[in-house]
């Protein structure tokens, strides 16, 4: 009897390890697979914020006819010679998805982070083009310097926009 009774209890605790090694199994598993759900569902948000924001970006671009603008002005300061007659400034930040979703790129594919990275460091840069070019009082530019500089900046914005379409299309099918 004592042989039973200590063969029960050694079954019992059998299926007390055996529950305990199935319910570890089962909610790591379930661990598991929430985390991935959640990390593709913030990757799936991600990739839309930052198409949404690029899509806004060149849609001013194109509303505001930013390309259009530089070249009429190029062509009066050329007429005039008046180098003071750009004047485009950027007051506000346009970047607020890149500004603070950056930390999170890394989520991305390295290819889709490489482009967005590349978009918006042209960007920051044609905002920056654009308040120089608009204070070129104090820079001083002559209207040949001022010309090559326009004719500067319409290349970065159609490379801008080239960059960012492409990147629209990629998150979009991806």
């Amino acid at each position: 009897m004592a042989s039973q009774d200590s063969e029960n209890f050694v079954n019992k605790i059998w299926w007390v390890v055996g529950g305990i090694l199935v319910g570890t199994i089962i909610t790591g598993t379930l661990q598991f697979a929430y985390s991935w759900y959640d990390r593709y569902q913030q990757k799936k948000s991600l990739k839309s914020a930052f198409s949404g924001e690029i899509s806004a970006l060149l849609g001013i671009n194109d509303q505001l006819e930013i390309s259009k603008y530089a070249k009429e002005c190029k062509l009066k300061i050329q007429k005039s010679g008046n180098t003071n007659l750009f004047y485009f400034p950027v007051k506000n930040n346009y970047f607020n998805v890149y500004t603070n979703y950056i930390s999170k790129i890394g989520m991305l594919e390295s290819d889709n982070s490489k482009d967005i990275c590349t978009f918006y460091t042209y960007a920051l840069s044609a905002t920056e083009y654009l308040n120089e070019l608009s204070e070129n009082k104090k820079t001083r530019r002559n209207v040949k310097q001022l010309c090559e500089d326009i004719d500067d900046l319409i290349a970065l914005l159609s490379k801008l926009d080239k960059i960012g379409k492409a990147i629209i299309k990629h998150l979009d099918e991806s």
